[in-house]
């Protein structure tokens, strides 16, 4: 049997697999939708290892095949694959002793096939993208990109006993709001431009914003408990709820500069915030008094070891991406927005809200480093910055914010006259 690279797409053209080779075999009708003869296959052909198979055969086909075969009902199928129901993608895990196999369903997937299998040339390029992918991220891709990525981040803690696991899933606090800072949109008043202005609007993203902060937030391992009204101690994650009175207007109304957070998220002149937020306050010397907390004594960098191994994907240290890329950046966009959904493998709110809101200040924090070079921030957009400057201070305004390849850093995009700004964008608000 070939190194399959685990992953393979059965179809009546061939057999495909992930390390390029083909298989001679070819797909019937009666084959493709006989589930146990296809996942006792693939198991074999994976040497029991989780893997990913694409099948020619669609959620209905195998429906009636089960009901019309004798011997092949789901419900025996479930005495050895346990699942939950079929889907266009369906996880299998066999009962005897965990093997996990991950299938697509071609006729359901092709209409949508996701940021993965998105224009693959013929099938043999779908098992190559397949197989590429888990060497990248270290798991099989499932369904989403978001999917994927909390499987993967639940895959490095194998150890079953009590408390060495983190708490995946947890039900907020019963307090309406709670949510991320979120991704930040901000535009300052831009006045006529003087005559032979020597200005222009250039513009930097931040590489991989959502990867960096994945990879430096420390979450609650366990549960949130009411800790009330306390001092603020940056070391412990969770919700704070403060006294907005006690905050300068200007960090939050976003009329002179870009909010730390927004003045949709002040209730009765207060305002739950996540531990980032108020550390970051705290950093510009204002000291919030916190009326009441949701907090864990017990961080943990839970996302570290993945995200780790997504930037070394991303910056070739493990061999040419290919057409794998746009796959592996939706994988750590969607990754924290995943969690913070009903139904996932992980559900932690505070957990996404962390991640964002670190991204979001961390981004705060570079540009604060421009005020020195006489720039001015005229638009933001998530994670790019609009700076009006001249020529000589261009340079400058890179070296400040930190110009790299890695996650975290800045890359330059493009640049505009005043006027061809202001024609794209209008003089802010």
């Amino acid at each position: 049997m070939y190194p399959t690279g685990n992953a393979a797409v059965l179809t009546d053209a061939g057999v495909f697999y992930g390390n390029t080779q083909q298989g001679q075999h070819h797909l019937t009708l009666g084959e493709r939708t006989n589930l146990f003869t296809i996942l006792e296959g693939a198991a074999r052909a994976f040497h029991n290892e989780e893997g990913v198979v694409l099948v020619q055969t669609s959620v209905a086909e195998l429906e009636r095949g089960a009901t019309t075969q004798p011997g092949r009902d789901l419900e025996s199928l479930d005495k050895v694959w346990k699942f939950t129901a079929l889907r266009p993608w369906t996880t299998f895990v066999r009962r005897s002793d965990r093997t996990i196999l991950h299938v697509g369903m071609l006729g359901d997937i092709k209409e949508s096939p996701g940021p993965l299998l998105k224009g693959a040339q013929n099938e043999q390029d779908m098992a190559w993208r397949l197989a590429r992918y888990h060497q990248l991220t270290g798991a099989s891709w499932r369904a989403t990109a978001g999917v994927s990525a909390c499987a993967a981040i639940r895959d490095r803690y194998t150890d079953p006993r009590k408390g060495y696991q983190p708490l995946w899933h947890l039900n907020e606090p019963g307090i309406k709001g709670l949510r991320a800072a979120g991704p930040l949109h901000w535009q300052a008043l831009v006045g006529q431009p003087e005559p032979g202005a020597p200005g222009a609007v250039h513009v930097w993203d931040v590489n991989a914003m959502y990867l960096a902060g994945l990879r430096n937030a420390e979450v609650a391992w366990g549960p949130l408990v009411r800790t009330g009204p306390t001092l603020f101690d940056p070391k412990w994650p969770g919700w704070w709820e403060i006294d907005v009175a006690h905050v300068p207007a200007e960090l939050y109304d976003g009329k002179t500069r870009p909010p730390v957070f927004p003045t949709t998220s002040i209730h009765k002149r207060t305002a739950w915030l996540t531990t980032p937020v108020v550390k970051y306050l705290a950093d510009l010397e204002c000291q919030p008094d916190v009326l009441d907390s949701w907090t864990c004594d017990n961080p943990h960098p839970v996302f570290r070891a993945y995200a780790e191994k997504l930037m070394a994907a991303r910056l070739g240290q493990l061999g040419p991406i290919g057409t794998c890329g746009p796959a592996l950046k939706r994988t750590y966009a969607e990754a924290v927005g995943m969690m913070a959904r009903d139904g996932g493998s992980i559900q932690r709110v505070d957990w996404a809200a962390t991640g964002i809101d670190l991204s979001r200040v961390n981004f705060l924090r570079r540009l604060a480093k421009l005020n020195v070079t006489g720039a001015r921030i005229v638009r933001i957009s998530v994670d790019a910055v609009y700076v009006y400057c001249s020529g000589e201070v261009k340079d400058m305004v890179g070296s400040a914010l930190g110009v790299g390849d890695g996650a975290g850093t800045f890359k330059y995009q493009e640049g505009y006259t005043v006027n061809a700004y202001l024609a794209k964008f209008g003089r802010g608000r």
